[in-house]
């Protein structure tokens, strides 16, 4: 049996999916942390500011990482 989908949260993912940046067109400012796309799968990673640019995860550097995207800012006080 597939799980529903209702429609708001569908549409909240088409509108992220559009959010992805090429490692190709733009690179991430360096020493902070992104939500990335890397082997199939999406992950919260560590951009390193050492050279050439390294995306750091749980102390692993990954070399796949083909897409990214600024984390959302943190919840406010009292949500």
């Amino acid at each position: 049996a597939g799980h529903y989908v209702s429609e708001p949260v569908f549409e909240r993912f088409a509108e992220l999916e559009k959010q992805w940046i090429s490692v190709e067109d733009r690179l991430p400012v360096a020493g902070d942390w992104y939500f990335c796309w890397s082997r199939n799968q999406a992950q919260i990673i560590f951009l390193d500011t050492a050279e050439p640019i390294m995306w750091l995860q749980d102390g692993d550097y990954l070399e796949s990482v083909t897409h990214w995207m600024p984390l959302p800012p943190p919840p406010e006080q009292g949500e």
